[in-house]
């Protein structure tokens, strides 16, 4: 049995509205960073692509998405870089909270 310490599952797929001045480009880059933290600290061997899923800029279409799942962001989307989760519990709960602190993030969950 393979025991994981420090790892609470987000328990749904998620996103994050980035309120930042990095770049796309940056922030994925950022992004591999936190992954080959938490890989080396906990020995595993997550990959990128089964972690998140799209990093985008948000749009239009994106503040309608969220609104007919039920979120309200008090954060405009418009021109927020958006992180989303793979599918459900594949952001670990410390990169969760990484993510959070260094793009100055609001988490939406979907369920």
């Amino acid at each position: 049995m393979k025991i994981r310490n420090g790892f609470v599952s987000n328990s749904s797929s998620c996103s994050f509205v980035c309120q930042t001045k990095y770049t796309l480009k940056e922030t994925k880059k950022i992004l591999q960073k936190m992954l080959n933290s938490y890989n080396d600290t906990f020995n595993e061997n997550n990959k990128f692509e089964d972690v998140f899923g799209k990093l985008y800029i948000g749009d239009t279409n994106t503040d309608i998405e969220f609104k007919k799942w039920g979120q309200n962001p008090h954060a405009k989307i418009k021109e927020k870089i958006i992180i989303d989760s793979k599918s459900d519990n594949t952001i670990p709960w410390s990169i969760m909270k990484l993510i959070e602190e260094k793009f100055n993030a609001d988490h939406y969950h979907w369920g």
